[in-house]
């Protein structure tokens, strides 16, 4: 039996269900990159995609907690996001323009952990709320990237490190 690691696995079987066009091409333009990086023996070896199932927790038969790991991280996340958010936008001034952008990238975080939690811990896959979930998450992270780039542009600005300012 070949030692692998349980990551490339769980990675194929994502990346094949989640994104099948994507996979079909790379496997079209290089069979063995693609093989080396996910390969089939190791998915195989565990079951494949019927083999890993994410942890769950059964609660007196009513509620199933499933990835309760990421319960800890999702409610840091929430945390996280929205004291520091608060706390960037009530002492954003003018002068601190990447702190504003920082505030709104640290609360769209929050907002984002607010939705994965039920997500990925509680609404299974089969029911409809999910795919409003999904799209939530996916256009919440968004929004925080967009804010974070702005905050790195606005503090890059400011301390005359503008990546697409040359100056001399």
């Amino acid at each position: 039996m070949q030692d692998y690691p349980a990551v490339s696995i769980m990675s194929r079987v994502f990346i094949e269900s989640q994104y099948p066009a994507a996979t079909s091409m790379a496997r079209v333009l290089s069979r063995e990159m693609y093989e080396g990086a996910f390969p089939s023996w190791a998915a195989e070896t565990c079951g494949g995609a019927g083999g890993l199932q994410p942890p769950s927790l059964d609660i007196g038969g009513m509620v199933t907690i499933r990835n309760y790991a990421l319960m800890l991280p999702g409610l840091a996340g929430v945390l996280l996001g929205f004291v520091a958010g608060v706390w960037c936008l009530t002492r954003a001034k003018p002068s601190l323009r990447g702190d504003f952008s920082w505030g709104f990238g640290l609360m769209w975080f929050g907002t984002m952990n607010v939705v994965g939690l039920p997500l990925y811990c509680w609404v299974r896959s089969d029911v409809a709320l999910y795919d409003e979930l999904y799209a939530a998450t996916l256009s919440f992270t968004m929004c925080a990237c967009i804010s974070a780039i702005f905050a790195l542009l606005s503090n890059c600005g400011r301390a005359g490190l503008h990546p697409l300012v040359h100056t001399r």
